[in-house]
Protein backbone atom coordinates (compact mmCIF):
# COMPACT_ATOMS: atom_id res chain seq x y z
CA UNK A 1 0.00 0.00 0.00
CA UNK A 2 2.93 2.46 1.21
CA UNK A 3 4.42 1.98 -2.58
CA UNK A 4 1.33 2.92 -4.41
CA UNK A 5 0.85 5.64 -2.19
CA UNK A 6 4.59 6.97 -2.93
CA UNK A 7 4.14 5.93 -6.62
CA UNK A 8 1.15 8.25 -7.02
CA UNK A 9 2.67 11.10 -4.91
CA UNK A 10 5.79 10.68 -7.89
CA UNK A 11 2.97 11.27 -10.54
CA UNK A 12 1.37 14.37 -9.15
CA UNK A 13 5.39 15.63 -8.65
CA UNK A 14 5.58 14.84 -11.82
CA UNK A 15 2.65 16.62 -12.78
CA UNK A 16 4.09 19.64 -10.72
CA UNK A 17 7.58 19.89 -12.58
CA UNK A 18 6.08 20.02 -15.81
CA UNK A 19 3.95 22.86 -14.86
CA UNK A 20 6.71 24.72 -13.31
CA UNK A 21 8.65 24.12 -16.96
CA UNK A 22 5.68 25.50 -18.86
CA UNK A 23 5.96 28.98 -16.85
CA UNK A 24 9.78 28.82 -16.91
CA UNK A 25 9.56 28.41 -21.19
CA UNK A 26 6.67 31.40 -21.78
CA UNK A 27 8.81 34.19 -19.42
CA UNK A 28 12.43 32.90 -21.20
CA UNK A 29 11.07 33.59 -24.17
CA UNK A 30 9.97 37.08 -22.78
CA UNK A 31 13.46 37.27 -21.94
CA UNK A 32 14.34 37.82 -26.47
CA UNK A 33 12.38 41.23 -25.79
CA UNK A 34 15.05 44.49 -25.82
CA UNK A 35 12.31 45.65 -23.36
CA UNK A 36 14.47 46.11 -20.08
CA UNK A 37 10.65 46.58 -18.08
CA UNK A 38 9.83 43.74 -19.46
CA UNK A 39 12.79 41.96 -19.18
CA UNK A 40 13.08 42.70 -15.11
CA UNK A 41 9.23 41.57 -14.79
CA UNK A 42 10.51 38.05 -15.87
CA UNK A 43 13.25 37.58 -14.34
CA UNK A 44 11.26 38.14 -11.18
CA UNK A 45 8.51 35.79 -11.92
CA UNK A 46 11.41 33.48 -12.77
CA UNK A 47 13.09 34.02 -9.33
CA UNK A 48 9.86 33.41 -7.91
CA UNK A 49 9.63 29.90 -9.07
CA UNK A 50 13.02 28.72 -8.33
CA UNK A 51 12.52 29.56 -4.72
CA UNK A 52 8.82 27.45 -4.89
CA UNK A 53 11.21 24.27 -6.23
CA UNK A 54 14.44 25.15 -3.64
CA UNK A 55 16.56 26.16 -5.90
CA UNK A 56 17.98 29.11 -4.29
CA UNK A 57 20.80 29.80 -5.86
CA UNK A 58 18.85 30.40 -9.37
CA UNK A 59 16.58 32.41 -7.21
CA UNK A 60 19.00 34.64 -5.66
CA UNK A 61 21.00 34.77 -9.98
CA UNK A 62 17.70 36.11 -11.43
CA UNK A 63 16.90 38.08 -8.37
CA UNK A 64 20.37 40.09 -9.18
CA UNK A 65 19.18 40.36 -13.11
CA UNK A 66 15.62 41.70 -11.87
CA UNK A 67 17.83 44.25 -10.02
CA UNK A 68 20.06 45.13 -12.69
CA UNK A 69 17.95 45.49 -15.18
CA UNK A 70 15.87 47.92 -13.17
CA UNK A 71 18.74 49.92 -13.05
CA UNK A 72 19.30 49.56 -16.88
CA UNK A 73 15.77 50.95 -17.16
CA UNK A 74 16.40 54.17 -15.37
CA UNK A 75 19.70 54.43 -16.69
CA UNK A 76 18.33 54.27 -20.46
CA UNK A 77 16.15 57.54 -19.73
CA UNK A 78 19.04 59.78 -18.64
CA UNK A 79 20.56 60.09 -22.27
CA UNK A 80 16.84 60.86 -23.58
CA UNK A 81 16.35 63.78 -20.69
CA UNK A 82 20.14 65.57 -21.47
CA UNK A 83 19.51 65.54 -24.74
CA UNK A 84 15.82 67.29 -24.42
CA UNK A 85 17.22 69.74 -21.42
CA UNK A 86 19.96 70.76 -24.15
CA UNK A 87 17.97 71.25 -27.06
CA UNK A 88 14.92 72.71 -25.17
CA UNK A 89 11.80 71.31 -26.90
CA UNK A 90 9.69 69.33 -24.34
CA UNK A 91 7.88 71.46 -22.37
CA UNK A 92 7.13 70.19 -18.75
CA UNK A 93 3.69 69.14 -20.04
CA UNK A 94 5.02 66.92 -22.57
CA UNK A 95 7.53 65.87 -20.10
CA UNK A 96 4.78 64.18 -18.12
CA UNK A 97 3.03 62.88 -20.83
CA UNK A 98 6.09 61.11 -22.13
CA UNK A 99 6.80 59.30 -18.67
CA UNK A 100 3.29 58.76 -18.12
CA UNK A 101 3.30 56.60 -21.45
CA UNK A 102 6.59 55.00 -20.61
CA UNK A 103 5.24 54.17 -17.31
CA UNK A 104 1.65 52.71 -18.79
CA UNK A 105 4.10 50.38 -20.93
CA UNK A 106 5.89 48.97 -17.97
CA UNK A 107 2.63 48.22 -16.48
CA UNK A 108 0.88 46.61 -18.99
CA UNK A 109 4.08 44.34 -19.66
CA UNK A 110 4.22 43.62 -15.71
CA UNK A 111 0.39 42.72 -15.88
CA UNK A 112 0.69 40.90 -18.72
CA UNK A 113 3.22 38.56 -17.39
CA UNK A 114 1.40 38.44 -13.96
CA UNK A 115 -1.60 37.05 -15.96
CA UNK A 116 0.65 34.33 -17.54
CA UNK A 117 2.37 32.90 -14.24
CA UNK A 118 -0.97 33.46 -12.45
CA UNK A 119 -3.13 31.40 -14.92
CA UNK A 120 -0.13 28.57 -15.12
CA UNK A 121 0.16 28.65 -11.15
CA UNK A 122 -3.44 28.01 -10.80
CA UNK A 123 -3.54 25.31 -13.19
CA UNK A 124 -1.07 23.46 -11.48
CA UNK A 125 -2.14 24.00 -8.18
CA UNK A 126 -5.78 22.34 -9.16
CA UNK A 127 -4.09 19.70 -10.42
CA UNK A 128 -2.25 18.90 -7.20
CA UNK A 129 -5.36 19.24 -4.97
CA UNK A 130 -7.10 17.27 -7.47
CA UNK A 131 -5.12 14.26 -9.55
CA UNK A 132 -6.11 13.58 -12.99
CA UNK A 133 -9.16 11.08 -12.63
CA UNK A 134 -7.31 8.80 -15.30
CA UNK A 135 -4.54 8.52 -13.81
CA UNK A 136 -5.70 7.88 -10.15
CA UNK A 137 -7.79 4.96 -11.57
CA UNK A 138 -4.97 3.26 -13.42
CA UNK A 139 -3.50 3.36 -10.08
CA UNK A 140 -6.15 1.78 -8.22
CA UNK A 141 -6.22 -0.70 -10.99
CA UNK A 142 -2.89 -1.69 -10.48
CA UNK A 143 -2.61 -1.16 -7.07
CA UNK A 144 -5.78 -4.15 -7.15
CA UNK A 145 -3.88 -6.14 -9.60
CA UNK A 146 -0.79 -6.42 -7.54
CA UNK A 147 -2.73 -7.76 -4.37
CA UNK A 148 -4.78 -10.15 -6.84
CA UNK A 149 -1.90 -11.94 -8.11
CA UNK A 150 -1.00 -13.09 -4.67
CA UNK A 151 -4.34 -14.84 -4.53
CA UNK A 152 -5.09 -18.37 -4.41
CA UNK A 153 -7.20 -18.09 -7.04
CA UNK A 154 -5.12 -16.71 -9.40
CA UNK A 155 -2.83 -19.23 -9.08
CA UNK A 156 -5.69 -22.10 -9.33
CA UNK A 157 -5.57 -19.90 -13.12
CA UNK A 158 -2.39 -20.23 -13.93
CA UNK A 159 -1.69 -23.51 -13.14
CA UNK A 160 -4.81 -24.41 -15.64
CA UNK A 161 -3.05 -22.23 -18.47
CA UNK A 162 -0.23 -24.00 -17.92
CA UNK A 163 -1.25 -27.53 -17.64
CA UNK A 164 -3.14 -26.39 -21.32
CA UNK A 165 -0.05 -25.22 -22.89
CA UNK A 166 1.76 -28.69 -21.77
CA UNK A 167 -1.23 -31.04 -23.02
CA UNK A 168 -0.96 -32.29 -19.48
CA UNK A 169 -4.16 -33.01 -17.70
CA UNK A 170 -5.88 -30.19 -17.20
CA UNK A 171 -7.49 -28.79 -13.90
CA UNK A 172 -10.62 -26.77 -14.48
CA UNK A 173 -12.83 -23.94 -12.47
CA UNK A 174 -14.99 -25.65 -9.79
CA UNK A 175 -17.70 -23.11 -8.30
CA UNK A 176 -16.24 -22.63 -5.31
CA UNK A 177 -13.23 -21.19 -7.64
CA UNK A 178 -15.87 -18.70 -9.62
CA UNK A 179 -16.94 -17.84 -5.94
CA UNK A 180 -13.68 -17.28 -5.07
CA UNK A 181 -12.38 -15.39 -7.80
CA UNK A 182 -15.31 -12.92 -7.02
CA UNK A 183 -14.51 -12.15 -3.93
CA UNK A 184 -11.17 -11.71 -4.35
CA UNK A 185 -11.98 -9.04 -7.43
CA UNK A 186 -14.29 -7.56 -4.73
CA UNK A 187 -11.33 -7.33 -2.09
CA UNK A 188 -8.48 -6.13 -4.57
CA UNK A 189 -10.96 -3.61 -6.17
CA UNK A 190 -13.35 -1.92 -3.82
CA UNK A 191 -16.56 -4.46 -4.71
CA UNK A 192 -16.62 -4.04 -7.66
CA UNK A 193 -18.13 -7.14 -8.99
CA UNK A 194 -20.88 -6.38 -6.65
CA UNK A 195 -21.32 -2.95 -8.16
CA UNK A 196 -20.94 -4.05 -11.41
CA UNK A 197 -24.22 -6.68 -10.77
CA UNK A 198 -26.19 -4.38 -8.81
CA UNK A 199 -25.71 -1.22 -11.43
CA UNK A 200 -26.09 -3.10 -14.92
CA UNK A 201 -28.03 -6.51 -13.96
CA UNK A 202 -24.99 -8.86 -14.81
CA UNK A 203 -25.63 -12.93 -15.21
CA UNK A 204 -23.08 -14.67 -13.53
CA UNK A 205 -21.44 -16.04 -16.50
CA UNK A 206 -20.74 -12.06 -17.11
CA UNK A 207 -19.75 -11.60 -13.79
CA UNK A 208 -17.46 -14.02 -14.34
CA UNK A 209 -15.77 -12.44 -18.06
CA UNK A 210 -15.55 -9.13 -16.22
CA UNK A 211 -13.24 -10.65 -13.32
CA UNK A 212 -11.37 -12.04 -15.78
CA UNK A 213 -10.83 -8.77 -17.72
CA UNK A 214 -9.39 -7.17 -14.78
CA UNK A 215 -6.49 -9.27 -14.60
CA UNK A 216 -3.54 -9.17 -16.61
CA UNK A 217 -3.82 -12.39 -18.34
CA UNK A 218 -4.51 -12.52 -22.36
CA UNK A 219 -7.38 -13.11 -23.70
CA UNK A 220 -6.51 -16.23 -25.04
CA UNK A 221 -5.65 -17.60 -21.99
CA UNK A 222 -9.60 -16.91 -20.55
CA UNK A 223 -10.94 -20.03 -22.89
CA UNK A 224 -9.04 -22.49 -21.13
CA UNK A 225 -10.14 -21.01 -17.83
CA UNK A 226 -13.43 -21.01 -19.17
CA UNK A 227 -13.52 -23.55 -21.25
CA UNK A 228 -14.82 -22.21 -24.82
CA UNK A 229 -13.33 -20.45 -28.07
CA UNK A 230 -12.08 -17.12 -28.26
CA UNK A 231 -15.19 -15.89 -30.36
CA UNK A 232 -17.33 -17.11 -27.96
CA UNK A 233 -15.71 -14.57 -25.37
CA UNK A 234 -14.95 -11.46 -27.54
CA UNK A 235 -19.16 -11.95 -28.23
CA UNK A 236 -20.19 -11.72 -24.72
CA UNK A 237 -17.58 -8.98 -23.63
CA UNK A 238 -19.18 -6.90 -26.64
CA UNK A 239 -23.15 -7.99 -25.85
CA UNK A 240 -22.36 -6.77 -21.45
CA UNK A 241 -20.68 -3.26 -23.52
CA UNK A 242 -24.12 -2.65 -25.56
CA UNK A 243 -26.50 -4.47 -24.21
CA UNK A 244 -26.01 -4.11 -20.51
CA UNK A 245 -23.36 -0.66 -20.50
CA UNK A 246 -25.07 1.13 -23.18
CA UNK A 247 -21.76 1.70 -25.14
CA UNK A 248 -21.90 2.13 -28.69
CA UNK A 249 -19.91 -0.83 -31.04
CA UNK A 250 -16.33 -1.18 -30.83
CA UNK A 251 -16.20 2.37 -28.45
CA UNK A 252 -14.32 1.06 -25.58
CA UNK A 253 -13.17 -2.00 -24.53
CA UNK A 254 -14.59 -4.08 -22.11
CA UNK A 255 -11.06 -3.63 -19.68
CA UNK A 256 -11.56 -0.13 -20.42
CA UNK A 257 -15.20 0.18 -19.30
CA UNK A 258 -14.29 -1.99 -16.31
CA UNK A 259 -11.50 0.60 -14.86
CA UNK A 260 -14.10 3.49 -15.68
CA UNK A 261 -16.18 1.94 -12.86
CA UNK A 262 -13.33 1.86 -10.44
CA UNK A 263 -13.66 3.68 -7.21
CA UNK A 264 -11.45 4.49 -4.40
CA UNK A 265 -12.53 3.53 -0.96
CA UNK A 266 -13.08 7.00 0.45
CA UNK A 267 -15.86 7.25 -2.39
CA UNK A 268 -17.62 4.05 -1.99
Amino acid sequence: ANHQIFRHLYFVELTLILQYDSARYYLQKSLFTTDYATKAGAYMYLADIAKEQGDLATSLEMERNYSAYLDSMQKSRQPDAIVCAEQGMPSNKQNIISKHTHYSIISISIITLTLIVAVIILSYKKRKQKPNNRTEKEMLYKAGLVLFEQSEVYNKMTLIIRSHKEKAESEIMHQGDWLQLIAETNKCWNNIARELQSKYHLTEDEIYLCCLYLTNLPISHFCHILSCERDTIYKKADRILENKMGFAHKEISLKEALKKNLQSSSQS
